[in-house]
């Protein structure tokens, strides 16, 4: 609520001239509906403005736009020569956020400009991503989601765009960690018309089939190199299956944050304890077996 209630309005409602206005750079929507701008146009042509645009004076003349960017377009369209704007007295720094806000709870974003558009509340205003969730009523792990699909390439991300995939196909893609290997899953998800199931199910099978291990040379010996993760993750559960196989209460679970995974195992700290003294019990009685083979 801080920064919605540092607004002050100079005017309630103004006419301000088409060629004054200037967009707002930090604007976080890249792509706008060419279809849907000219259908908005043709509302304002039969209804009017009904909610003028929100403005924050550059200069003596400039205004720049804090929201409403779609309405300045399909009024500029319509070779209006005005539009009705609200002047809201608030800093270049306030303005930057509010445009992000405002995009992100309106919901006119793709999933990548939304991603783009946490990460720059996160680095340009120093936000956690708690605060992010907070300021727009999300689950945290909801932004931490997002923020990885920015992990993919632009390559990639334009190809999920311009073919209009989903954001779960795009999910899946970040299975690959090789650029060029994503890039040809998500052609072959487009050219097979995959659903998500299918296409996690290729993806799957495609990195598989590629190598996922290298040797390497380091002091002259030949180090064998694993490059999937899944093979770690794999010996991890085997090891919680046989220590549960032995009696053991042990239990594991993945978490995924913003830079890394996290996997914990838990084992009760009375069956360490046990098994810890049953090992120092029998290191005891081997010694005392080898002193006494000594003497």
């Amino acid at each position: 609520m801080g920064i919605f209630q540092k607004i002050k309005t100079v005017n309630k409602v103004v006419a301000i001239p088409v060629e004054n206005i200037i967009p707002n750079p930090n604007q976080p929507r890249r792509e706008f509906d060419e279809e849907e701008i000219k259908q908005l146009a043709l509302s304002i042509y039969e209804n009017g403005l009904l909610q003028p645009v929100s403005l924050r004076k550059v200069n003596e003349d400039k205004y720049e736009l804090i929201a409403g960017e779609r309405r300045y377009r399909a009024c500029v369209m319509l070779g209006m020569s005005e539009i009705n704007a609200i002047i809201c007295d608030i800093s270049e720094h306030e303005s930057a956020m509010l445009a992000l806000i405002e995009n992100i709870q309106r919901r006119e974003l793709n999933f990548f400009e939304e991603a783009k558009a946490y990460r720059q509340l996160i680095e340009n205003f120093s936000m956690t991503q708690e605060q992010v969730a907070a300021k727009l009523g999300k689950a945290q792990s909801t932004v931490a989601n997002k923020l990885r699909l920015e992990k993919l390439s632009d390559e990639v991300k334009a190809f999920i765009s311009e073919n209009n995939l989903s954001e779960r196909h795009a999910r899946a893609l970040l299975k690959v960690e090789d650029d060029n290997l994503a890039l040809e899953c998500a052609k072959a998800i487009v050219a097979r018309g995959l659903n998500v199931q299918q296409a996690e199910s290729y993806i799957e099978k495609k990195i598989n089939q590629t190598p996922n291990a290298q040797t390497t040379l380091l002091g002259g010996a030949r180090i064998f190199v694993v490059k999937d993760f899944r093979i770690f993750v794999n010996s991890i559960n085997r090891a919680v299956e046989v220590m549960k196989g032995a009696g053991i209460a042990a239990d594991s679970y993945q978490e995924e944050h913003d830079g890394y995974v996290e996997y914990i195992v838990r084992v009760p700290k009375s069956q360490i304890h046990y098994s810890a003294g049953a090992r120092t019990k029998k290191n005891t009685v081997q010694n005392s077996e080898s002193t006494k083979k000594i003497g």
